[in-house]
């Protein structure tokens, strides 16, 4: 029976090495169909942060406050995040000086007071910084700070702050694509 056997293997070599061909290349095709689900699918290939704004104010004449926020980012991926620069903006939101945003709150007609395909107000912008931070790098599961500060005049009560952060390109599906992230916080300097 065990002569049978390997005399059929022995007489029917290329069919057994087809068929052995034929299972490796649907192991190959399996394979490559989990790769694609497990990193384009579930994008792992890209970075995933979490951005959270600390503010701090603290009068320093008596017309001038200093605002100190650090914009805390938590790797939360399971990739490299290489910062390259980005923006902060401080906003004044109370009191309004804008006129014709204060006749929009007035009279309820809030679609006037924001910008075409916009969700938010534009607040009266007070300053803004760009930065370069091209040699911060952060591992998963780890986070870094970014510092920024800004004298704002003492009469203001509450405050907008807005950042975006963006990352190094990166290839996604053969393209070298910009991916970033931004965050908006109100603050209460009245308090």
């Amino acid at each position: 029976m065990i002569e049978q056997f390997f005399r059929f293997l022995r007489d029917n070599k290329d069919i057994i090495t087809v068929f052995k061909d034929i299972i490796t290349s649907f192991a190959l095709l399996f394979g490559g169909i989990w790769s694609y689900t497990l990193f384009v699918r579930k994008r792992q290939v890209r970075p995933r942060a979490k951005i959270i704004h600390k503010v701090i104010h603290k009068s320093i004449t008596k017309e001038k406050s200093l605002l100190h926020i650090a914009i805390s980012v938590t790797n939360i991926g399971d990739v490299l995040i290489r910062l390259r620069e980005g923006e902060i903006w401080i906003q004044q939101v109370k009191p309004v000086v804008i006129p014709f945003l204060l006749q929009g709150i007035k009279q309820g007609d809030y679609s006037a007071i924001k910008s075409k395909n916009s969700t938010e107000i534009d607040w009266s912008l007070i300053d803004e910084q760009e930065f370069s931070v091209k040699d911060i790098q952060i591992e998963p599961g780890e986070y870094e700070e970014i510092y920024c500060d800004f004298i704002i005049n003492s009469n203001v009560k509450v405050v907008k702050v807005y950042s975006w952060l963006k990352n190094k390109k990166i290839l996604i599906q053969w393209r070298f694509q910009e991916i970033g992230w931004r965050l908006s916080t109100l603050y209460e300097l009245e308090s």
